[in-house]
């Protein structure tokens, strides 16, 4: 769905998903001088963080980190000690 705030288009994004991150819905903040839209998301292990949205479209964010925590554990795995 797309909506016009002020002079550009907002494009919602709740529910869509970017790697492992649910998004949730749009969080608006301020900087004092204009409006900054971040998303609220779920990662797959539950993780919620408020991200900016083209870090999630170029997929700059993936995940909160426990997808890179659980390939070390698989990569541990297979190890002798």
């Amino acid at each position: 769905m797309c909506y016009h705030i002020g002079m550009r288009n907002f494009v919602d994004k709740t529910g869509n998903v970017y790697g492992r991150w649910t998004v949730i819905g749009p969080i608006k903040e301020t900087n004092g001088v204009y409006y900054i839209t971040r998303w609220l998301c779920r990662c797959a292990c539950g993780v919620e963080r408020a991200l900016r949205g083209n870090n999630l479209t170029i997929g700059t964010s993936q995940c909160c980190g426990c997808l890179r925590d659980e390939k070390h554990i698989l990569h541990l795995l297979g190890k002798r000690f």
